[in-house]
């Protein structure tokens, strides 16, 4: 999904996942060192849930692409950035 977004709009959308995380985004630099980062948080599946509708009509707007296709890049850029399930 990075191919698609501006630097920008990918930094938009870490913002929105951190904030679904209840963590604090700063930069990429900053905030996803390590090999390890994306386990550093985690978040339920209602919040998952919800960041996921989100960020679907996100992509629509931002690139213009119809709701089966940003449903498909949704679930892969969770499945390459999303957090793990916690309590």
């Amino acid at each position: 999904m990075r191919v698609y977004l501006t630097e920008k709009e990918f930094d938009e959308v870490m913002f929105k996942m951190f904030e679904a995380a209840g963590a604090k985004f700063y930069s990429i630099k900053r905030s996803c060192r390590g090999d390890n980062w994306f386990t550093k948080h985690t978040w339920t599946e209602v919040q998952e849930k919800e960041f996921k509708k989100w960020l679907k009509k996100y992509v629509i707007k931002k690139l213009g692409i119809p709701a089966k296709l940003a449903e498909k890049k949704t679930e892969m850029f969770l499945f390459e950035h999303g957090w793990k399930y916690g309590e």
